[in-house]
């Protein structure tokens, strides 16, 4: 048996496919199972030589998406990575039908040409295990049971649930990190999308932040336009006129400081009005991470409402292991994993900076409160799943 990781987006630290293949591949390499990564061909060099990770593919998963001028272009594009993926796949030599074949984020175009290759190797076919990925605004009618959304991308998707042909009598396995997800893609997709234990889950035992002095808000990860950064340089604004708010502190990390470049340049200006906001700037290693967002007491995810409607955030994964108190969107499923984990937090219905900055003000003037809910939803996560274990759930679920 070996545990073969595929992602055609890892390219550099920055996102969560770094730190993705470097947790799951380290479960697999402490049970003895040999390993091997295809990344993408731009791979960056030293990456090539921390993960011994072999560039392969030449199209990373988002760049289909980002062809959307129309239907028709996304359509087109979508075909050539599919065709491009389904040539590679082919290439993989020495597949053997004891290997798990684990494929990280995919879209449209790579779960074709997977499912493709899949029906080509018949019975010999490994196990493959494929995690759906993206956010997704379909809503459905339960009456005559029809998908609806405006959105290119979604169009995608249920598109490829009309024509994707049903995997019989081969181990090949849709995975997703949330119940929601799950159920929203497998009717989607019109097969079963299991739900395993997500890989960034637990990272220490959490901390009991009621009493801070200092109240550190914060956000993190690859910023852009739908993760409500723009968002950012108001509220950050309505807090330097707040009173009362010596003790808050603000941290934010952007992976990719180059991009949102206006943003950044703004954010930059303000940390220059007042030294209680600083910026993170650029890819953290795994350690770096974990640290940074321990250093975070209130995680704030100004995410647009209807983009993550139909997708998790890590991000609040992460927070809630800390024990930090959180931010995000109404009806999004970061509300309803954390209301499920029963613990307080804060959502926010409209995506404007004054929703955004009333949400934080509850949490900031009743911070003890929200911190000991939060810490003891943190103990029995923590006490649940910090022995969870991705590679275990696969090999027991699907071997």
């Amino acid at each position: 048996m070996r545990f073969i990781y595929l992602d055609c987006s890892l390219i550099k630290t920055a996102g969560h496919h770094y730190n993705f293949c470097k947790r799951i591949i380290g479960m697999a390499e402490e049970a003895n199972i040999p390993v091997k990564i295809l990344a993408n061909s731009s791979l960056e060099t030293d990456l090539i030589e921390e993960l011994n990770a072999v560039p392969y593919f030449r199209y990373h998963a988002y760049w289909a998406p980002s062809k959307l001028g129309s239907m028709r272009s996304a359509l087109t594009a979508m075909e050539t990575v599919r065709q491009a993926t389904l040539e590679e796949l082919m290439g993989i030599s020495g597949i053997r039908s004891d290997d798990i074949i684990y494929v990280n984020s995919v879209l449209p175009a790579q779960l074709l040409a997977l499912n493709q290759w899949a029906q080509s190797m018949g019975p010999d076919a490994p196990t493959i295990i494929a995690e759906v990925f993206f956010k997704t605004s379909v809503t459905f009618n339960e009456q005559t049971y029809t998908e609806h959304s405006d959105n290119i991308v979604d169009n995608l998707w249920l598109y490829i649930g009309d024509i994707l042909p049903k995997p019989e009598k081969l181990n090949f396995n849709l995975i997703s990190f949330d119940p929601k997800v799950s159920d929203i893609y497998s009717r989607i997709l019109r097969q079963p999308v299991f739900t395993l234990t997500n890989p960034l889950s637990i990272l220490s035992p959490p901390q009991n932040r009621t009493g801070k002095k200092i109240i550190t808000v914060g956000l993190g990860g690859h910023q852009r336009y739908q993760k409500g950064y723009h968002h950012m340089v108001g509220i950050l604004c309505n807090f330097l006129q707040e009173t009362g708010w010596d003790n808050v502190r603000f941290r934010l990390h952007h992976s990719s400081p180059d991009e949102m470049h206006d943003v950044q340049q703004a954010l930059r200006e303000l940390t220059q009005l007042d030294q209680r906001i600083e910026l993170v700037e650029g890819p953290l290693t795994v350690d770096e991470w974990n640290a940074f967002i321990d250093s975070l007491d209130i995680v704030l995810c100004p995410y647009e409402p209807i983009a993550y409607k139909g997708s998790w955030s890590g991000l609040v994964r992460e927070a809630l292991s800390c024990g930090s108190p959180v931010i995000v969107p109404r009806d999004s499923v970061s509300a309803d994993f954390l209301s499920k984990k029963h613990v307080l937090f804060e959502d926010f219905a409209e995506w404007t900076v004054s929703d955004i900055f009333e949400a934080l003000k509850k949490i900031v003037n009743d911070y003890d409160r929200y911190a000991s809910s939060t810490y003891k939803a943190a103990k029995l996560l923590y006490e649940n799943e910090h022995e969870a274990n991705i590679v275990k759930e696969i090999i027991e679920k699907f071997i």
